[in-house]
C-alpha cells in the first residue's frame, strides 16, 4: 500500500497511513527532531576556516548573537516549513517505494530528485488553483523578495530591542555611579 503524502502551501497531509506505519511516523518525527537540535548543536561550534567557531564569529560586544539566530529559535512558525519538508525526506528513505507525493514546493521536488533520483517515488506537482497559487508560481521571486525584507525586518526589531535593553542598563548602571 502506497502513502499518499500531500503537501500543500506548507499543509502536510498523510493519507492511507496503516495503524502501525502511524506510530513509526510519530517516533520518525521524534527522530527529525533530535537529529536537527543535534545539528544544530554541532554547526555552533563548527570552524568556517576562520580559526573561530559559529558562535565565536557571531559576537557582539563580547556576547554571542547566536542564540538570536533563526536556527536555535523554537519558534514553529519558522522552522514549519523546513521541518515539514525534511519529514517528507525522511519518509521517502524510510520506504521510498511506498510513497506518493502531491506538491507545489519546487525546494522539495528538487531535494528528493537529488537525494532519490533511482528510487521509485511519484511525485505529482499541484496544478494552479486560485489566484494566490498563480502569483506563488509567477512571481515566486516576488514572493521571496518579501520574505527576505520580513526577515530583515525582524532582525532590524531584534537589534532594536537589544539597542533599547542597552542603553536601559547603561543608564541604569550609571545612576549607580551617582
Amino acid at each position: 500500500m502506497k502513502i499518499n503524502i500531500e503537501y500543500l502551501n506548507n499543509v502536510l497531509l498523510l493519507e492511507d497511513v496503516p495503524l502501525n506505519e502511524q506510530r513509526k511516523i510519530r517516533k520518525l518525527w521524534d527522530t527529525l527532531r533530535d537529529d536537527y537540535a543535534d545539528w544544530v548543536a554541532a554547526v555552533r561550534l563548527k570552524d568556517f576556516g576562520l580559526g573561530k567557531s559559529l558562535v565565536e564569529l557571531l559576537e557582539w560586544k563580547g556576547m554571542s548573537t547566536w542564540w538570536l539566530s533563526p536556527l536555535v529559535s523554537k519558534s514553529v512558525g519558522i522552522n514549519e516549513r523546513w521541518m515539514n519538508r525534511l519529514m517528507i525526506l525522511y519518509l521517502c528513505q524510510e520506504d521510498s517505494n511506498a510513497i506518493k507525493i502531491k506538491t507545489d514546493d519546487k525546494i522539495l521536488i528538487s531535494a528528493i530528485k537529488s537525494n532519490f533520483e533511482n528510487q521509485n517515488i511519484e511525485i505529482m506537482k499541484s496544478k494552479v488553483n486560485g489566484l494566490g497559487s498563480y502569483v506563488k508560481y509567477r512571481w515566486g521571486g516576488l514572493a521571496n523578495l518579501l520574505r527576505y525584507i520580513i526577515s530583515i525586518l525582524q532582525c532590524f526589531e531584534r537589534w532594536l530591542v537589544l539597542r533599547s535593553m542597552a542603553k536601559n542598563q547603561t543608564s541604569q548602571l550609571s545612576s549607580l555611579d551617582h
